[in-house]
C-alpha cells in the first residue's frame, strides 16, 4: 500500500508538472501564476512551474522592484509573501525512501517598496526548525535528505518581525550512493559550505561589501574590484547576501556571474552551487585544461576539478578553514574532492578535521590524489569537537615531493529532529484523503505538529520513534462528496471517524470497521456507530454466486408481493377504518392489557434485550443520576464497547403510564433519523423496564453564537419534519420543549421523549384532538382551544335544550322553576382541568 501511495504522489507531481523536461527535478517559481504555465530558464535549461498546486492558495503573489528585476533571472523576479497566518506550508511530493537535494532561496528585492535593511522569519523543514531567514538581500538554504513519506512539508513561520516570503524552490532526486552518511528515511543534513578552488577570473568574484573571518579571528574587508575584471556583463550579475556575522557563512557572500557557456546545470547534473574560496597569501592556484574523469558517485563538475590550490614555498601543512559552533546538538561531516593534474612528482599527505584522520575506506597508508581522475575523502560518521572549534588541515608527508593540494570541499551539518512528526503512513493516507475530496480548511504542513497549527478535525497521540499517530478524524459537515474512500482504512491507529453531514454514497469499506476488533467508532448519516450494523465479513466465491442469484430473483418476487398486498389492503381499507373514527385517537386502555402482553409486545420490537444484571453493570449499580422525567429517573451508563447511553427507568409512581412508555419504544423502533434519539435496547425483567438511548453530552462554554443557535433550531425542525412527513404513518410529537431537544458532543440537535407521540392511521386523519397532552407551558394552544370550544358547545347545547323545555312549560301555563343544583351541574360539565 505504501508503494501505491508513492505512485499516487508521483502521479500528482506529473499532473502538476506535465513538461518538467528533466527527470528527477521539480523547479518551483514561487509567485508564478499557474494560468501562465511553466517556462524554460534560458541560462540553465531547467523547466520552472508555478507553486500554486503546492500551497493551497495561501499567500500573495508579489514582484521585486523594476531595478532588481533587471538583474535577476526570471525565477527570482516574483515571490510569494505570507502577511496572514502564523504557519504557512508547502507540501512537496516525494517518493518514500528516495534521496533528495532540496534548495530554497529568498530574494527580498524591495518587493514591498519599503527598502528594508533586514528581514526575519523562521524556516521549518518538516516539523523542525531549520534556519532563520535574516539576510535582506538574498539567502539560500540547501539540504540533503531521505524522504520518510510521500510528502515533504516546508513551512515559513512568522516571528512578528517581518512578513515571510520565498522566491523559488528546487527538489532534485539524488542516487542513493551519493552522500552515504544519509542512508535512512527521515535522515537529513544541511549544507554549511560548498567551495571550489577556481580563481576569480573564471566568472565568480566579490563585492567591496563582503567580509570573511581571517585566521587571526579578525574581520577583513575586501578591496573594490574594477568592473573590467569581471568576465561577463553587469546586467547578468546576481548580488548575494551580505553577512557580517562571525561564521563560515561570511565566505558565501559573493557576486555570481552565470556564464551562458558554462551554466551550473547541466555541468553539475545535480545543479549544486560551487562557490569560490578566497586565496590566502600562502596558497597558489593551479589550473588545467586536461580532461578530468568524474568520480561515479559524487560527480563533481569537470570545471571545478580543473582548478586547485596548493602551498607556495617549502610549506607542508595546508590549513583550509576553521569555524566555531557552540550549539549543543550540531554535528558535522566533511567531503574533500581531489584530482591531481601534476604527474611529475610524488604527492602524498593526510587529511584531518581537528585530530580525526580522514581517509577512503580502502586506504591503509597516506593519501595520494589520482592523476586525471576525481577522488573523495570524507568522514565516515558525524563528528563534534569537544571545544566547539573546527579546522580542516592537509598535512604533507616526508615521502612526498609535492605539497598537498585540494580542488573542492563540502561541509554539512546535522539537522535537528527534536519534534515528533506524523507517522509516514498516516501522513500519506490523510494527504490522499485531502486530495480525493479537495479538503482545504487549514490542512497544510504536518497534521499533528505543532499542536497550535494541527489540522482541524485531526487528533493525534505520540508514539514510539518520535512520531505521532492519527487517532481521531472528524470530517462532519465538510461537504464531502462521492464514495467513502478506502484511504480511511490506511489510518491504522484511528479510533474515531465522523463523516456525518456529508453527501457520501456507496458501500462502507469492509476493513474500515473490522481491523480494530470492535474498538473503532464510525459515525455516518445517523450520527451513531454503525460498524456492527453495516459491515459484513468478506464472503467466499460460492456465497457471492448465491447472493447474485438472489439479487436477480428477489426484486421480481418483492414486486409481486407488493402489488398483491396493495390490492388486499385497498379492498379492506374501508372495512377496517371508518371515517367516523378519523378524529378519534387509538390508545391503549389501562386494565385491558396484561403484563404478559406487554412483555411479548416488547420482545417483537427490533431492539436488543438486556438483562437486569447487565443494566446494573452498565450503570455501575445506578450510581450517576443525570435527570428525571415523566417516566422516572434517568441514569448514565456505558456499554462494553464504550458507547455512552442514557438509561431510563420506569417508576411505578411515574406521572406517565405504561402505554406511553410502550409508545416511545414503538416510535423509536420505527423512526431513524440523525436528528432523533436512537433506541439501543430495552429490559423487562423483575418488573424493571428500561429504555436505552444515546446520551447527549456537550460542553458549552460561554454563550452560543447565533449561527449555532440557528443550526440547532434547523436540526430540531428537520427532526419534526421527518416525523410529520418522512414516516409512512405520520407521527405528532405533542411534547416539544427545550428539555426534549438534546445536544451531542458537536452541539448537533436530537429530539427525544416520544412517549406522548401520536401515530395516525391515514394521511387524511386530522391532527386535532380533545385529549390534552404535553407539558404545561409548552402545549400548542390551538388543540387546547379546540377542546375548550368543543366542551363549551356541548354545555350551550344542553342549556338550549333546557330553555326549550322551559318555553314549552310556559306555553302550557304550567310554570316550573329550574333548581339551582341543576344549573350548577350543567355548568360543571365544562371541564377546566385541562386548561
Amino acid at each position: 500500500m505504501t508503494l501505491i501511495l508513492s505512485f499516487f504522489a508521483v502521479f500528482v507531481l506529473a499532473a502538476a508538472v506535465p513538461a518538467a523536461g528533466q527527470e528527477g527535478f521539480l523547479n518551483i517559481d514561487c509567485g508564478l501564476e499557474a494560468k501562465h504555465g511553466g517556462y524554460k530558464d534560458p541560462q540553465t535549461g531547467l523547466h520552472f512551474v508555478s507553486d500554486e498546486p503546492y500551497i493551497d492558495g495561501a499567500g500573495e503573489i508579489r514582484r521585486v522592484s523594476p531595478e532588481e528585476a533587471r538583474r535577476r533571472p526570471r525565477y527570482m523576479r516574483t515571490l510569494r509573501a505570507f502577511p496572514s497566518g502564523v504557519h504557512n506550508c508547502y507540501m512537496l511530493p516525494t517518493v518514500a525512501g528516495e534521496k533528495y537535494l532540496f534548495r530554497v532561496e529568498f530574494v527580498y528585492g524591495n518587493y514591498d517598496g519599503r527598502n528594508s535593511s533586514s528581514v526575519q522569519f523562521d524556516l521549518y523543514f518538516g516539523v523542525n526548525l531549520w534556519d532563520t531567514v535574516n539576510r535582506a538581500v538574498r539567502q539560500e538554504d540547501e539540504a540533503v535528505f531521505v524522504a520518510p513519506a510521500s510528502w515533504l512539508p516546508v513551512c515559513l513561520a512568522n516571528t512578528n518581525v517581518t512578513t515571510p516570503f520565498v522566491s523559488y524552490m528546487q527538489l532534485i532526486r539524488l542516487p542513493r550512493e551519493v552522500y552515504p552518511i544519509i542512508n535512512g528515511p527521515g535522515q537529513s543534513m544541511s549544507r554549511y559550505i560548498r567551495d571550489s578552488m577556481r580563481p576569480v577570473a573564471t566568472g565568480i568574484t566579490r563585492t567591496p561589501h563582503q567580509y570573511r573571518l581571517t585566521r587571526d579571528r579578525k574581520i577583513k574587508e575586501y578591496p573594490l574590484l574594477e568592473t573590467g575584471s569581471l568576465p561577463c556583463a553587469l546586467s547578468s550579475l546576481e548580488t548575494d547576501s551580505v553577512s557580517s556575522s562571525v561564521s563560515i557563512s561570511c565566505l558565501l557572500a559573493a557576486v555570481r556571474c552565470k556564464e551562458t557557456s558554462k551554466p551550473t546545470y547541466p555541468d553539475d547534473i545535480y545543479d549544486r552551487f560551487w562557490w569560490p574560496m578566497d586565496l590566502e597569501s600562502t596558497w597558489a592556484n593551479l589550473s588545467t585544461t586536461l580532461t578530468i574523469r568524474q568520480e561515479p558517485i559524487f560527480k563533481v563538475p569537470e570545471t571545478v576539478l580543473q582548478a586547485a590550490i596548493t602551498l607556495v614555498g617549502n610549506q607542508t601543512n595546508l590549513t583550509l578553514t576553521y569555524w566555531d559552533d557552540d550549539t549543543d546538538k550540531r554535528q558535522y561531516v566533511v567531503f574533500l574532492h581531489f584530482a591531481d593534474f601534476q604527474n611529475t612528482q610524488i604527492r602524498k599527505f593526510n587529511a584531518y578535521i581537528n585530530d580525526l584522520l580522514l581517509r577512503p575506506t580502502d586506504m591503509q597508508s597516506l593519501f595520494s590524489p589520482p592523476y586525471g581522475a576525481d577522488a573523495c575523502v570524507f568522514t565516515s560518521d558525524w563528528y563534534r569537537a569537544d571545544d566547539d572549534l573546527y579546522r580542516i588541515t592537509l598535512v604533507g608527508s616526508d615521502q612526498s615531493v609535492l605539497p598537498p593540494m585540494l580542488n573542492a570541499f563540502e561541509i554539512y551539518r546535522s539537522m535537528l529532529h527534536d519534534n515528533p512528526m506524523t507517522f509516514p503512513q498516516d501522513l500519506d493516507a490523510i494527504m490522499a484523503i485531502k486530495l480525493q475530496y479537495g479538503i482545504k480548511k487549514n490542512w497544510m504542513g504536518d497534521p499533528c505538529f505543532p499542536t497550535e497549527t494541527a489540522w482541524h478535525g485531526v487528533k493525534c497521540r505520540n508514539s514510539a520513534g518520535n512520531s505521532s499517530r492519527i487517532i481521531s478524524l472528524d470530517l462532519s459537515f465538510s461537504n464531502l462528496q462521492g464514495s467513502i474512500s478506502s484511504n480511511f482504512t490506511l489510518l491504522t491507529a484511528l479510533k474515531y471517524l465522523n463523516l456525518t453531514g456529508n453527501q457520501l454514497n456507496g458501500p462502507v469499506p469492509d476493513s474500515l470497521c473490522k481491523r480494530n476488533a470492535g474498538s473503532f467508532i464510525f459515525r455516518y448519516d445517523h450520527d451513531r456507530n454503525i460498524c456492527n450494523a453495516t459491515v459484513t465479513s468478506p464472503s467466499s466465491s460460492r456465497k457471492r454466486t448465491t447472493v447474485l442469484a438472489i439479487s436477480l430473483v428477489a426484486p421480481v418476487l418483492a414486486l409481486a408481493i407488493f402489488v398483491l398486498s396493495y390490492m388486499v389492503w385497498k379492498s379492506r381499507r374501508k372495512a377496517n377504518i371508518s371515517t367516523r373514527h378519523f378524529n378519534r385517537e387509538p390508545r391503549l386502555k389501562k386494565g385491558q392489557q396484561s403484563n404478559k402482553y406487554n412483555e411479548n409486545h416488547l420482545q417483537t420490537t427490533e431492539t436488543v434485550q438486556f438483562t437486569y444484571k447487565e443494566l446494573e453493570k452498565f450503570t455501575d449499580k445506578f450510581q450517576r443520576l443525570i435527570g428525571k422525567g415523566g417516566f422516572g429517573p434517568v441514569y448514565y451508563g456505558c456499554l462494553e464497547d464504550g458507547t455512552e447511553v442514557a438509561v431510563k427507568i420506569r417508576s411505578e409512581s411515574a406521572s406517565r403510564g405504561l402505554d406511553q412508555f410502550l409508545a416511545e419504544v414503538q416510535s423509536l423502533t420505527k423512526v431513524h433519523h440523525r436528528n432523533l434519539v436512537s433506541l439501543v435496547g430495552h429490559c423487562w425483567e423483575k418488573n424493571h423496564l428500561a429504555l436505552f438511548q444515546y446520551k447527549g453530552e456537550s460542553a458549552i462554554g460561554g454563550t452560543l453564537s447565533w449561527a449555532i443557535r440557528m443550526r440547532i433550531l434547523l436540526e430540531a425542525a428537520q427532526g419534526l419534519n421527518y416525523l410529520h412527513r418522512g414516516c409512512s404513518l405520520p407521527i405528532i410529537h405533542r411534547d416539544v420543549k427545550t428539555n426534549n431537544i438534546l445536544l451531542g458532543r458537536t452541539l448537533h440537535a436530537k429530539i427525544a421523549d416520544l412517549g406522548l407521540s401520536k401515530t395516525f392511521l391515514t394521511d387524511t386523519q386530522s391532527h386535532m384532538t380533545t385529549t390534552a397532552g404535553g407539558t404545561i407551558g409548552y402545549i400548542d394552544p390551538k388543540p387546547m382551544m379546540a377542546a375548550v370550544v368543543a366542551q363549551l358547545k356541548e354545555c350551550l347545547a344542553l342549556e338550549e335544550a333546557r330553555a326549550d323545555r322551559l318555553v314549552t312549560t310556559v306555553q302550557d301555563r304550567h310554570v316550573r322553576a329550574i333548581p339551582v343544583a341543576d344549573s350548577v351541574a350543567s355548568v360543571s360539565t365544562f371541564d377546566l382541568s385541562g386548561r
